[in-house]
C-alpha cells in the first residue's frame, strides 16, 4: 500500500495463497472511508475516503474475468493477485433425476453423481429422509452411484442428500421425490346387478385424484353417490330400476387428465317382465324328445295324470340323466319350464344342442361326453360348475359366471379361454385343447391347474400361490418358475423344458422324472 509491501507480525510479506500462518488483510467501509484490519479485525487503519466516481483511494480495479485468480490493481498502479478457492461442485444424472420424481412403493433405483472442482481429500456423506434408505456405492469417489431404496410409501418430504468436502469447502445437493400416480380397484372390476336396481361399491387403492367417465348415453340409469364413503376411497354407483332388456356399461376412471387407470364393467339383468311360460297341455308338444318326455313324465308327474303342471314344473330342482333310455335323449327342450333348476345332469347322451337361457338358478351344468358345438352360458350366472369336457366345442364364454369354482373343458377344440373374470376358481382343467396362451393371474385361488397337451410357449403362476397340483406337460415350455407356489406337492411338465425354478427347501414329489431339465434353486 502507497508502495510498501502488508506483512505480518513476524516481518514477512503476506502470502497470497491463504497459508495457515499468515495473517490476510480484511477491508470494510465506515462513513464513506475505507478502514483495513491486519490483525484479524482486531484493530483497523482508515485509508481515506472513496473517490467520487466510485472509485477509492486504495484499489484503481478488480478483475474478476478469470476464472483461477483475481487481480487486484491498487490506485498507485500496483497490481497483485489472489487465486480463487477451487470450488466443489455435485451434478447427478438428468434423466435419473426426472424419472425420480414419480417412484413406486417399494422399489429400488440408483442415480449416478460427479463431484468437480478441487477433489483432492475428497469424502463423501450420504443421509437420507423420510420413508427412503440411500447407500453410497463408491465412497470417497469423485465418480459414482447411490443406491435408493423407497418404503411403503413415497411423498414429497422425503429427501436423499450428498455432502462433498475436501476439508476445506463443503457442498450437498439434495434430491427429493414423488410416488407415482397409482390407482387400483381391489373389489373386482365386474358386477352385475339384478333388474331391481341397487348400490355398487367399488374399493380403491390409490394415490391421486381420479374421477368417473360414465358414457352419456348410460347416465340415466347409472350414477355417483356422493358420500363420506366416497372420500375414503369407495366410490358407490346408483343403478336405476331396469324395465327393459339387459344392459352393460364399462366406466372408465381417469386421472386428472382423463387417462384412463382402468375399467369397471357393470351389467344388469333383463328388466321386462317374465311371460308366464304356459306347459302345452300335449305333452308331445312340451317335451318334443320322446325319451325325454318319458323322464320328465316318470320323475315330475306327482299325480300321474299324463301332465306336467306349472306348479309340478316350479318344484324342479334336479334333472339327471345318466343311464338307461336317457342315454338317447337328443334334445331337452321343455327344459325352460323347469325355472327353478339348480343342477342338471346330461353328460353321455345324444345332444346335439343345449339351451339353459331360461334356467337362470342353475348352480351345477354336467354336460360332458355328448355332442355340442355350442354353449351359451351368458344367463348362467349362478353356475358354480360347469363340466362340458369331451365335446366340439370351438369356443366358450364364461365371462358372466363370476362364481364358478370348477371348470372342466378338456377335450374340445378351444384356441383362446379367457377366465380372468372367475376370480373364485380353485379347479381349471383345460388340457387337449390348442390353447397358445393361458392367463391365470386373476385366478389366485387355483388348487387345481391341468393344462397339458395344448400350445403354450410361456406359463405364469407366479399369482396362483394355492396350487397345490399343476400338470401342464406335452406342451412347448422352455422353463418353469414354480418358485412362488410353495404348497405345490404334484407337478409334471413337457420334456422341452430345460429350466425348472424352485424355492429351496421346496418338495416336489419325484423330482428325477425332471432329468431332461436344470433345476435351479432360488432363496
Amino acid at each position: 500500500i502507497n508502495g510498501e509491501w502488508i506483512v505480518g507480525e513476524d516481518g514477512n510479506k503476506v502470502s497470497s495463497t491463504g497459508a495457515l500462518d499468515s495473517v490476510l488483510p480484511e477491508f470494510k467501509i465506515d462513513k464513506d472511508n475505507w478502514l483495513m484490519s491486519a490483525d484479524g479485525g482486531e484493530t483497523w487503519v482508515n485509508l481515506g475516503k472513496g473517490t467520487a466516481d466510485g472509485k477509492n483511494a486504495v484499489f484503481n480495479d478488480i478483475d474478476t474475468s478469470d476464472p483461477n485468480k483475481v487481480t487486484f490493481t491498487l490506485s498507485d498502479g500496483t497490481k497483485f493477485e489472489l487465486p480463487r478457492q477451487a470450488e466443489l461442485t455435485i451434478k447427478f444424472d438428468e434423466q435419473t433425476l426426472a424419472e425420480l420424481k414419480s417412484v413406486s412403493p417399494n422399489s429400488t433405483y440408483n442415480i449416478s453423481y460427479v463431484v468437480e472442482g478441487s477433489v483432492v481429500g475428497l469424502k463423501l456423506e450420504v443421509i437420507s429422509s423420510g420413508n427412503v434408505k440411500a447407500k453410497l456405492n463408491n465412497r470417497n469417489s469423485a465418480k459414482g452411484s447411490i443406491t435408493i431404496i423407497t418404503g411403503d410409501a413415497v411423498d414429497e418430504y422425503d429427501k436423499v442428500i450428498l455432502l462433498a468436502s475436501n476439508g476445506k469447502v463443503t457442498v450437498m445437493s439434495s434430491i427429493s421425490f414423488g410416488e407415482e400416480d397409482f390407482l387400483q380397484v381391489t373389489s373386482g372390476t365386474t358386477y352385475n346387478v339384478p333388474k331391481a336396481g341397487g348400490t355398487v361399491s367399488i374399493n380403491l387403492e390409490t394415490n391421486t385424484d381420479y374421477s368417473l367417465s360414465i358414457p352419456e348415453e348410460h347416465k340415466s340409469w347409472v350414477s355417483t353417490v356422493e358420500s363420506r364413503a366416497h372420500r375414503q376411497e369407495t366410490v358407490t354407483l346408483s343403478i336405476s330400476e331396469n324395465k327393459d332388456v339387459a344392459r352393460t356399461v364399462h366406466i372408465q376412471i381417469v386421472d386428472k387428465g382423463g387417462n384412463a387407470f382402468t375399467s369397471i364393467e357393470i351389467s344388469q339383468e333383463d328388466g321386462k317382465e317374465e311371460e308366464y311360460l304356459s306347459i302345452p297341455s300335449d305333452m308331445t308338444i312340451a317335451f318334443p324328445d320322446p325319451n325325454f318326455r318319458n323322464y320328465v313324465l316318470s320323475k315330475f308327474d306327482k299325480n300321474k295324470d299324463g301332465v306336467i303342471t306349472e306348479d309340478e314344473a316350479l318344484s324342479v330342482k334336479r334333472v339327471h340323466l345318466s343311464s338307461g333310455f336317457e342315454k338317447s335323449i337328443s334334445s331337452l327342450e321343455g327344459i325352460q319350464y323347469f325355472k327353478n333348476l339348480e343342477i342338471l345332469y346330461c353328460f353321455q347322451t345324444q345332444l346335439t344342442t343345449l339351451d339353459v337361457s331360461g334356467c337362470t338358478a342353475l348352480t351345477e351344468l354336467w354336460c360332458y361326453q355328448t355332442q355340442l358345438t355350442t354353449l351359451d352360458v351368458s344367463k348362467n350366472t349362478a353356475l358354480t360348475k360347469l363340466w362340458c369336457h369331451n365335446n366340439q366345442l370351438t369356443t366358450l364364454d364364461v365371462s358372466k359366471n363370476t362364481s364358478l369354482t370348477e371348470l372342466v373343458c378338456s377335450e374340445n377344440q378351444l384356441t383362446t379361454l379367457d377366465v380372468s373374470g372367475c376370480t373364485a376358481l380353485t379347479t381349471l382343467d383345460c388340457c387337449y385343447n390348442q390353447l397358445t396362451t393361458l392367463d391365470i393371474s386373476k385366478n389366485t385361488s387355483l388348487s387345481y391347474l391341468g393344462c397339458y397337451n395344448n400350445q403354450l410357449t410361456t406359463l405364469d403362476v407366479s399369482k396362483n400361490t394355492s396350487l397345490t397340483d399343476l400338470r401342464c406337460n406335452d406342451n412347448q415350455l422352455t422353463t418353469l418358475d414354480v418358485s412362488k407356489n410353495t404348497l405345490l406337492t404334484k407337478l409334471s411338465c413337457p420334456e422341452t423344458l430345460k429350466t425348472l425354478y424352485l424355492k429351496s427347501g421346496q418338495t416336489i414329489q419325484d423330482l428325477s422324472k425332471f432329468s431332461y431339465a436344470e433345476i435351479v434353486y432360488i432363496d
